[in-house]
């Protein structure tokens, strides 16, 4: 399909109809027939232009979680993907969703995986920043795929705070960083023996 820049999506998810397993494989029954979010725009180098590589999105839900599934195309020969310790992935390749789960910018869960399911989470505020001390409990998973890369995530919804209300209304972003022209000098050396 034809890329078009869409600034302010809008998205509606449904009640998975069908189990999901956080195991980095999105065959699950409770994946199937979702329409996923996609057309994403590039922020940085570019201004609101077409990503290099595409992603796709996915959100559903249960009685128990949140599950969002991310479709990170690329070659799989160029993604960076580091088994490290939580929060230690701003490295590597990673996605981030971003909930706003009272829509009044006021602060907000940025819950992350790199594409071997290494969580790091933060908490932004308007105020403050990100809070890098912050930890959310959720799962993940991920593997690198002959088209790039896949995460799955469930967030508890007792994890999460927002309104009592029947019908909810969350501002969210799908936040992907795909570095490629800038390594990080410390895991260019070798070891170190004194």
């Amino acid at each position: 399909p034809e890329w078009v820049a869409t600034p302010h999506p809008h998205l509606e998810t449904r009640l998975a109809k069908g189990e999901i397993s956080i195991d980095g494989d999105l065959g699950d029954a409770g994946w199937q027939g979702l329409t996923p979010a996609r057309n994403f725009s590039e922020h940085e180098p570019g201004d609101q232009t077409r990503p290099p590589v595409d992603t796709e999105v996915l959100v559903t839900y249960n009685d128990e979680f949140l599950y969002v599934a991310w479709i990170c195309y690329d070659d799989p020969a160029q993604v960076r993907a580091t088994f490290t310790e939580r929060d230690r992935i701003w490295n590597d390749d990673y996605v981030i969703l971003t909930i706003d789960t009272f829509a009044n910018q006021g602060w907000a869960y940025e819950i992350a995986s790199n594409p071997l399911g290494i969580q790091g989470d933060l908490l932004w505020s308007s105020n403050s920043g990100e809070d890098m001390t912050y930890d959310l409990i959720y799962y993940t998973s991920g593997r690198i795929t002959d088209q790039g890369w896949q995460v799955e995530m469930a967030i508890p919804w007792t994890s999460l705070r927002f309104p009592d209300n029947q019908d909810q209304e969350w501002r969210v972003d799908f936040w992907r960083n795909q570095p490629r022209d800038v390594r990080d000098v410390r895991h260019q050396q070798g070891p170190h023996f004194v």
